[in-house]
């Protein structure tokens, strides 16, 4: 079931270009960044400050620390190491393929694909976890 819901969700990114579709996934990985920063801020009262300071990793960090669900913490490290990829190195490897031979930039295509497959379990695992409140132990509240 989750696997249809993603490869469902992936559809758009198939209408995109390769740089749109590239955006789409920062965009989106930011997004989750956001949510999972307004857990800190309503839940546990993190002020803006702190929170604007923090990176996707941080924000890992200080929920792990404050008890959301193992499994789920494994899901997001796994999303930031993507994410951290596809900013640093994946368009300089892209466009050091590209240079040599435009047909060389389908080779880009895969992890791209990769990360926003990963990209689109996590909001589906995150929105399953957080609506039937399993996001951590005596959770009240949906965020």
């Amino acid at each position: 079931m989750l696997r249809e819901k993603t490869f469902k969700n992936m559809s758009y990114f198939y209408k995109l270009s390769f740089l749109e579709s590239y955006a789409m996934f920062m965009g989106k990985t930011q997004l989750i960044e956001f949510s999972l920063k307004r857990i800190l801020s309503l839940k546990y009262r993190y002020g803006k400050k702190k929170l604007d300071k923090m990176t996707l990793g941080g924000v890992i960090s200080e929920l792990e620390k404050l008890g959301i669900r193992k499994d789920f913490i494994l899901v997001l490290r796994e999303l930031n190491k993507l994410r951290i990829n596809m900013a640093h190195d994946f368009l300089v490897e892209h466009f050091a393929l590209t240079t040599l031979d435009r047909r060389y930039g389908r080779f880009s295509l895969k992890p791209l694909r990769h990360a926003i497959f990963w990209l689109e379990q996590t909001v589906h695992v995150f929105n399953f976890l957080n609506q039937n409140k399993y996001l951590y132990k005596g959770q009240r509240k949906v965020y």
